[in-house]
């Protein structure tokens, strides 16, 4: 007996990712799961007097976006920082630091976004630790930029206990001036010590900041993310974040599925973080999906073999080779955590970033690819810029996952400028290469370090043109039906939801992303303007512009 529909969705450019890359008219749901596709007439042949119907006007739908490597409890962390985008020099930094400064009490912290970078402002630099200091005397300032680096000034040093004798921790640098001072410049490591003093935004004020983390990742058209960790090492900031988003799911607050991870610095926080995650019951909302690691900075500290180019006030240091938190030294400690993944079937990732940090990742998973099947729990390597063709092998044979993102668009200069033109641009973040030796692959943005907006992200991986509108690595574009693969089954593959999600088929979840162009016919530089009309959760409108 013919079903009826609960839902029919007409009259539209319907790109359905499945396999054959079928384009239909129109799609039926009931319930929270797609009940069919088709051409308008066949499907609306499913409706009855209570069927609610929806005419796309001609407009093109996709399956909801999947944002495979992304931070939402930092975005919601972040969420009411101050706003650096705008800024164009450094003197308007100043000035939106000023102001935040004088909304607030003396001694209050000023903190801004991580969704900014030096190269947007016309000194192509940080500002220093005295610049903040003329901005906000009485404040204690923290610029994060991106995940992986922080500028303070004098007050925030201060209350984090860092002074002039203070030295590199393990994979951690604290910047200095050419007279050996401080410059106020922290990266990965060293920038932890400020993190473990800047107050967290705890309790209803996080449930309230995670309501608004729904709503922007609805506005964008994504339905599922990952949750990458918070980076800090801190057990009762975990023990918030999932208690605040478990609760938020059961009373219909958040409307994108996540699977998390849990950021690990050790054994001993593995072993907890393994311990605490699996108390959460799997459902299709959320699950707790594994641990993450950090083996390396980002462009900046970055483990590279061959050594950083020097450069005069930026990266002055001879034969600087990058930071590294798994050494070689630590290597039987990153076994007890894979083999404890693998004993409780969790993911493990790793922060991959630079040629040796590859080399090493790469080689480990090889390892206990050889006694377990890390490809079934979708072990992953994040990011990726640099790969050799060894390196591709073994990625293929262990059925090893990359996870992409589009950070050379506004890391593009400083990755020419710190690297080289060929670790910084034409052999840089290689996925056409990725793509062609059959690596699953998975994409996101890596928000809040850059914008929630997933098109900006499409559209570079189709273009390969970064913030001043040269093209790094052309060789390396990839077609545009290839990253709404990415951006859609390819991240649910990653996620171990491919069954459940990431394509518009019959038995799937109706989630859906409906948008006011064609992605397939417009012209490449347009994507990054794609307005999201509509966006459909489970078989539920949750957004509408």
């Amino acid at each position: 007996m013919k079903q009826t529909a609960d839902i029919v969705i007409y009259n539209g450019t319907i790109y359905t990712v499945d396999k054959k890359e079928s384009i239909v008219e129109a799609v039926a749901v009931k319930g929270d799961r797609i009940l069919a596709t088709g051409s308008t007439e066949d499907i609306l042949s499913l409706a009855n007097e209570e069927t609610k119907k929806v005419d796309l006007q001609g407009n093109f739908m996709i399956p909801g976006l999947n944002d495979s490597h992304a931070h939402p409890f930092f975005l919601a962390m972040d969420i009411d920082n101050v706003d650096l985008i705008p800024a164009k020099n450094i003197s308007e930094i100043q000035n939106l630091l000023r102001e935040r400064s004088q909304m607030i009490p003396e001694g209050e912290w000023v903190v801004s976004r991580m969704a900014w970078h030096e190269t947007q402002l016309v000194e192509n630099r940080f500002p220093t630790r005295e610049e903040l200091d003329e901005a906000c005397p009485n404040h204690p300032v923290c610029l994060q930029r991106g995940g992986h680096m922080k500028v303070c000034n004098s007050m925030a040093l201060e209350l984090a206990g860092i002074t002039e004798d203070v030295k590199d921790p393990i994979g951690g640098h604290f910047g200095r001036n050419k007279q050996g001072k401080l410059n106020g410049i922290l990266a990965d490591a060293a920038s932890a010590i400020v993190d473990r003093v800047i107050p967290k935004n705890m309790g209803p004020g996080f449930a309230q900041a995670m309501k608004r983390v729904s709503a922007q990742l609805n506005q964008f058209g994504v339905t599922t993310t990952a949750e990458m960790g918070s980076l800090v090492p801190i057990h009762m900031v975990h023990e918030n974040n999932f208690k605040t988003i478990t609760s938020l799911y059961q009373a219909n607050e958040f409307h994108a599925r996540m699977a998390a991870m849990i950021y690990a610095v050790d054994y001993d926080m593995a072993k907890w973080a393994v311990e605490f995650g699996t108390t959460f019951e799997k459902n299709d909302h959320f699950k707790f999906q594994g641990i993450k690691l950090i083996q390396d900075g980002g462009v900046e500290t970055a483990n590279l073999i061959d050594a950083y180019e020097v450069l005069e006030d930026i990266q002055p240091v001879e034969d600087f080779h990058g930071i590294s938190f798994w050494t070689e030294e630590r290597k039987d400690e990153f076994r007890k955590i894979m083999d404890l993944c693998t004993e409780h079937q969790l993911m493990l990732q790793i922060h991959t970033y630079g040629d040796k940090s590859a080399q090493y990742n790469i080689d480990m998973f090889a390892e206990q690819g050889e006694k377990a099947d890390i490809g079934k729990l979708n072990w992953t390597i994040c990011h990726l810029p640099l790969c050799n063709e060894e390196q591709l092998e073994k990625l293929k044979k262990y059925d090893i996952c990359v996870s992409i993102q589009h950070q050379p668009y506004l890391l593009g200069l400083n990755l020419r400028r710190y690297w080289g033109t060929e670790r910084g641009d034409t052999k840089n973040a290689e996925y056409r290469k990725l793509m062609d030796f059959g690596i699953r692959m998975g994409a996101g943005t890596d928000y809040p370090i850059g914008p929630v907006n997933p098109f900006p992200c499409i559209e570079f991986l189709v273009d390969r043109k970064i913030i001043d509108g040269s093209v790094l690595g052309a060789q390396s574009r990839i077609s545009i039906e290839e990253a709404i693969y990415l951006w859609t089954q390819g991240s649910a593959n990653i996620e171990g939801w491919g069954e459940m999600i990431g394509s518009i088929e019959p038995g799937k979840k109706a989630d859906f992303t409906v948008l006011d162009q064609n992605l397939l016919t417009i012209p490449v530089e347009n994507i990054h303007k794609t307005t999201v009309l509509q966006t459909w959760y489970d078989g539920q409108c949750v957004y509408e512009k």
